[in-house]
C-alpha cells in the first residue's frame, strides 16, 4: 500500500522511479455543461469576457514494488484504495485545493470515466501494461483577460405616440 504522500505525483504512467501512484493527465476537454456566455462585471467601466470551462482527464496508475509472486496482489489494492479515495472524495474544495483554484473558492468534481482499450493501448504500447484507472476532474475554469470598455447609460429619452385605435 501507500504509506506516505509523496508517493503520489504527477508523472506518466510509463515513468520508471519512486512513485507508487502515478497521476497523468492525458486528455483536456472544453465543458460544455458549465460554459457561460455572460460577461463578467470586472470593474466599474470593464466587462470581462467569460471563462474558459474546461474538464481534465486523468490517468492514475499504481506501480507495486512488491516481489513477482504478489505483485498483482498489491495492484489490486492499490487501485482498490485509489478507488475509494476517489468515491469518498468524489467533490473537492475549500481548503482542499490550492491556488487560484482556492483563492476563487471553486469546488472540483472527480468522476471515474471510460478509457477506451484503443487509448490505452496507445499510452501503453512501449511498455507493459499497469493497473490504472480513469478520472475527470472539473469544471476548471479559466479566467478571460480579454476585457471590454463600457459606459453607463446617462440619459435616455423616451417617445410615445399616441394612435388612435377607433374604427371609423
Amino acid at each position: 500500500m501507500v504509506a506516505h504522500p509523496e508517493s503520489i505525483g504527477l508523472a506518466s504512467p510509463l515513468e520508471e522511479g519512486e512513485l507508487m501512484v502515478s497521476v497523468y493527465l492525458f486528455d483536456i476537454r472544453q465543458s460544455r455543461d458549465y460554459q457561460t456566455n455572460e460577461m463578467i462585471v470586472h470593474n466599474r467601466g470593464t466587462l470581462r469576457y467569460p471563462p474558459l470551462c474546461l474538464e481534465l482527464y486523468y490517468l492514475i496508475t499504481v506501480h507495486s514494488r512488491a516481489d513477482l509472486p504478489v505483485r498483482a496482489l498489491d495492484s489490486n489494492r492499490m487501485i482498490g484504495t485509489v478507488l475509494q479515495t476517489l468515491h469518498d472524495h468524489a467533490s473537492v474544495g475549500g481548503s482542499e485545493l490550492i491556488g487560484t483554484l482556492k483563492d476563487n473558492n471553486e469546488e472540483l468534481r472527480l468522476m471515474l470515466d471510460d478509457l477506451p482499450s484503443e487509448r490505452l493501448g496507445q499510452i501503453f504500447s512501449q511498455k507493459p501494461y499497469r493497473l490504472s484507472v480513469a478520472c475527470r476532474a472539473g469544471p476548471i475554469l479559466l479566467e478571460s483577460k480579454r476585457t471590454k470598455q463600457v459606459s453607463r447609460v446617462l440619459d435616455a429619452s423616451l417617445a410615445t405616440e399616441h394612435r388612435d385605435g377607433g374604427e371609423g
